[in-house]
């Protein structure tokens, strides 16, 4: 395997787990000092809105890396 290919599973872990965070919320995450700083900045549902979207664009990424490494 090529560090491209390390690289591409890692962003859809990534994405995956960002997505889980930001649907689930779960209070042992949800409640930590950076997440809160999101929270206060952006609200509830804009913290969930910009997790999300970060979370597609990393799964997004990591897909496109396999496809085109041939993973």
């Amino acid at each position: 395997m090529s560090n491209m290919q390390y690289l591409g599973i890692f962003l859809v872990l990534w994405g995956i787990s960002t997505l889980a965070v930001a649907a689930l919320k779960p209070p042992a995450l949800w409640n930590i000092a950076k997440i809160q700083s999101l929270v206060k900045s952006f609200g509830d549902k804009g913290t969930v809105i910009f997790m999300s979207v970060w979370g597609v664009v990393g799964l997004g990424a990591g897909v496109a890396l396999l496809v085109t490494q041939g993973g």
